[in-house]
């Protein structure tokens, strides 16, 4: 992992306490083509939020 993705990752745990973060696309890279290091960063984060309020399944079907 370099420098700059180590920055990135400890501030979204810093900030959001994610339960996962996914890099994906042409940074991956694979044996057959390599790293793109001249491209950005996808990520996709991950984290199980309770929303207060949320709606339960019988008020959907009036049970």
């Amino acid at each position: 992992m370099d420098d700059i993705l180590k920055t990135i990752v400890a501030r979204i745990k810093r900030t959001a306490d994610p339960d996962k973060i996914i890099l994906f696309g042409s940074r991956i890279g694979s044996r057959s083509r390599g790293k793109k290091t001249d491209s950005d960063y996808d990520l996709l984060i991950l984290k199980k939020v309770l929303l207060a309020g949320a709606l339960s399944l019988n008020s959907f079907t009036g049970s």
